[in-house]
């Protein structure tokens, strides 16, 4: 199911060249029940592409809300930092 969606969004943002703040924020929910679900369910998996999915639509959620400010960075650009910040705090590591 994860995966279809994905794909839906993938779609979406190849034919509008967008991805809405809302439905970046609709997923940002569905993907943090999803992963607290399967968690809690005992399931194996790590952490590593759920925090970059999370970083990335929350950071296009907050872009929206800069670019309405007046700023006017693709939503790209927001969605690549905020995976990378949600990666480098998940995952901590030396440099």
């Amino acid at each position: 199911m994860e995966l279809a969606a994905l794909l839906v969004v993938a779609k979406l943002v190849a034919t509008t060249g967008t991805l809405r703040a809302a439905l970046a924020a609709l997923l940002v929910v569905a993907k943090l029940v999803a992963t607290t679900g399967t968690l809690r369910a005992g399931a194996e998996g790590g952490l590593l592409t759920p925090s970059l999915a999370i970083g990335a639509l929350l950071s296009v959620v907050r872009g929206a809300g800069w670019n309405l400010a007046g700023f006017g960075a693709p939503e790209g650009a927001y969605a690549m930092v905020g995976a990378t910040a949600f990666l480098g705090r998940g995952c901590p590591s030396p440099l």
